[in-house]
C-alpha cells in the first residue's frame, strides 16, 4: 500500500498524462500498473452489488461484478479507483473499503457526497476533458462531411457516438457532456 499513499487526492488526468494513455482509457490497466488486484468472479454474496474496493493484506483489490457490460465493468474500476484515492487512503489501517450496489451510480436520494466524488474521478478518468472536446470535434466533422453541413445529427446520435469511442456506457458519456455543457439538460 506505501507506493499508492503517493497517489491521495490524486487527479484523474495524472494516468491520462503520466502513463501516456489515449482513448479509450483501461482502467483495468491502470490498476494493474498499480499492482491493484481486480476480481471478477461470481459472487452470490455480491451479486446485487456492481463493485467493491477493500485491502486484503496490505494490498488494494476491486471486485468489480464480471455479469455486467464490460462498459458498465470499466466504469465501476474507474469508480472504486476514485474512492481508493480520494476516501481510502488517508485512513490508515482501515480495511472496512466501499461497496456499491447499481443505485449508487445513479442520482438519487442515496447519492451522498462520497459517491459524487467517485462518480466524478471515475467519469473525468475515463472522458478526460480535452478528449471529449477533440473527439466530439472529430465526430461532428465526420458527421459533416459524410451527409453535409446542413444535415443535423441527434443529440442522441451524438452521445451514442462518443460512448462508443470512450467505451463507456450512453449513460455515463451522457451526463459527461451535460455537466461539460456539451448538450441541453
Amino acid at each position: 500500500m506505501n507506493n499508492l499513499s503517493s497517489l491521495i487526492n490524486v487527479d484523474p488526468n495524472f494516468f491520462y498524462k503520466q502513463l501516456g494513455m489515449k482513448v479509450p482509457i483501461n482502467p483495468m490497466t491502470i490498476a494493474k500498473n498499480l499492482d491493484i488486484d481486480i476480481e471478477t468472479e461470481p459472487d452470490l454474496d455480491r451479486m446485487g452489488y456492481s463493485g467493491e474496493v477493500f485491502i486484503r493484506d496490505g494490498k488494494a483489490v476491486i471486485w468489480v461484478n464480471g455479469l455486467e457490460p464490460i462498459e458498465r465493468q470499466r466504469f465501476t474500476v474507474a469508480h472504486e479507483l476514485g474512492h481508493l484515492f480520494l476516501h481510502m487512503l488517508q485512513k490508515e489501517g482501515d480495511s472496512q473499503g466501499f461497496r456499491d450496489g447499481a443505485s449508487n451510480f445513479k442520482r438519487n436520494k442515496l447519492w451522498d457526497g462520497i459517491e459524487y466524488e467517485a462518480n466524478n474521478f471515475a467519469a473525468r478518468l475515463l472522458m478526460p476533458r480535452f478528449e471529449v472536446l477533440n473527439i466530439a470535434n472529430d465526430i461532428i466533422q465526420q458527421f459533416n462531411e459524410q451527409y453535409g453541413r446542413k444535415a443535423k445529427m441527434t443529440t442522441e446520435s451524438f452521445i451514442s457516438r462518443m460512448a462508443k469511442r470512450f467505451e463507456v456506457s450512453f449513460q455515463a458519456m451522457k451526463n459527461r457532456l451535460t455537466y461539460m455543457k456539451m448538450i441541453p439538460i
